[in-house]
């Protein structure tokens, strides 16, 4: 990216260099989850993906959308203001112990049910949904499918044909460990030219006439311009990066890591584990029983851990059955080893210790 900064800096780039860094790009990412580089679209963000799918398709007065009580909120705002603008139906289906039933998504469905959007991993706990599971169930119906891949994708193998998903969208900057500022949607091929474009830019469309102008029937419809390209070579490579090391590879060390660090946190005196049974990712929700998670993660800092704070407000119907406003979220990724297991379950040791002296303290 430094480079590609330094090229712009001096030579800025030509028409022609531009389409092979975005052709590039949307290659990579089309093998990434076995898909055609016409079926990807370069955006800025994974919630401005939902915003593409829920804002492109045509609605009628009482359809309805089914979502589930872990969902993240870019996707539950997104819908309640569909809902509001559209007087459109929205269905939450309830989870068990984190994990979603499939047939409870297919007994909410009816005739009316346009779209099914479902997290393939929460945004605060390691527990992946059914969504393979969910997508068989659902090519029988007129419903389309959505997979939010923001905390998957990097992390968890995934093929759009095996999941039988009709849109998918992800980010650049998490578990694929690309740069900030880019994101990626996936919309199957025959849906393309269906899919109203929310905005219009020079690549989505072409000015015929003084009063005509035509949608582009492509992928394209979907972009807006100028991109910054030296992002777009960052995220070639690390995703270029995360194929070499294999997916597979990736996730079968992440769910090793992740057993191995609720294994070590669960035999400390006063942290609470949130998906012990469930959880088989790298993504670790705790909290030290009494503390303020945002105290924990400065503690952690302090002895050079990195770990982030989950507010309730992110994944609000899910946290509140949590019964948690905040928890800690610790990320482990295949570059980290037992050693930083080790550390991390050291550091929180001393903080319940140090915790648990002051509260003998007269």
């Amino acid at each position: 990216m430094e480079q590609a900064l330094q090229r712009e800096y001096r030579h800025g780039w030509q028409e022609e260099e531009a389409d092979t860094v975005m052709a590039n790009v949307r290659m990579a990412l089309a093998q990434l989850i076995n898909a055609t580089p016409e079926e990807i679209a370069i955006i800025q963000s994974a919630s401005y993906g939902i915003n593409v799918i829920v804002n492109g398709l045509s609605w009628r007065k009482g359809d309805n959308v089914i979502i589930y009580d872990l969902a993240y909120r870019s996707i539950a705002q997104t819908l309640m203001r569909l809902r509001d603008e559209k007087e459109i139906e929205l269905r939450i289906v309830r989870t068990e112990d984190l994990l979603l039933d499939p047939v409870a998504v297919i007994a909410a469905l009816d005739e009316r049910t346009r779209l099914v959007i479902v997290d393939q991993l929460p945004v605060f706990c390691g527990v992946p949904q059914p969504v393979a599971e969910i997508g068989k169930l659902l090519a029988d119906t007129p419903a389309l499918f959505a997979i939010n891949a923001t905390q998957s994708v990097g992390q968890l193998p995934i093929d759009v044909k095996e999941l039988g998903c009709d849109f998918l969208f992800g980010t650049s900057r998490k578990w694929l460990r690309g740069p900030r500022g880019l994101g990626f949607l996936y919309v199957h091929q025959p849906l393309i030219a269906s899919l109203r474009p929310t905005n219009m830019g020079y690549p989505s469309g072409t000015w015929v006439d003084f009063e005509e102008y035509e949608i582009t029937s492509g992928i394209d419809r979907f972009h807006l311009g100028d991109y910054p390209y030296a992002l777009l070579i960052g995220l070639t490579g690390s995703v270029n990066y995360a194929r070499r090391v294999g997916i597979e590879n990736i996730a079968e060390r992440n769910g090793m890591l992740g057993g191995l660090c609720r294994q070590a946190l669960s035999q400390i005196p006063g942290v609470e584990l949130y998906d012990f049974e469930q959880g088989k990712t790298g993504t670790v929700p705790f909290n030290i029983q009494g503390l303020d998670a945002r105290d924990t993660v400065n503690g952690l800092a302090d002895s050079g851990i990195v770990t982030c704070v989950i507010d309730e407000a992110v994944a609000l119907l899910g946290m509140r059955k949590s019964r948690q406003q905040h928890v800690v979220r610790a990320s482990l990724h295949y570059f980290n080893d037992e050693n930083d297991i080790q550390r991390l379950a050291e550091s929180l040791s001393a903080i319940t210790s140090k915790r648990f002296q002051a509260k003998l303290s007269p």
